[in-house]
């Protein structure tokens, strides 16, 4: 007698825009993230160190300094290490 495997209710079938951005925000970093970045834009000399070293691009340029997509951010802190002018902070999350 063989046994027959059977494909999994659902899968294959295409899912909307709607449902990616829902699955998104539910797995989204902040969910386990420990450390986050905070940015003190007053010492921030605009050098996009930061911008330039993140590994999952989640930091974007804007006239004011750096932002930080937070749903995105893994907390690595690679920004805040190669900051030479320390003005990002790793600050714990607060559950």
């Amino acid at each position: 007698m063989s046994k027959e495997k059977k494909t999994p209710e659902g899968v294959g079938v295409p899912v909307t825009e709607r449902q990616v951005a829902a699955t998104k925000k539910r797995i989204s970093a902040w969910a386990w993230r420990v450390f986050r970045p905070v940015f003190d834009l007053g010492e921030c000399k605009m050098c996009w160190a930061c911008y330039d070293y993140c590994p999952e691009g989640v930091i974007s340029k804007s006239d004011n300094g750096p932002v930080v997509d937070l749903d995105t951010c893994k907390g690595c802190g690679v920004c805040a290490t190669e900051c030479r002018f320390k003005a990002i902070k790793m600050e714990r999350e607060e559950v």
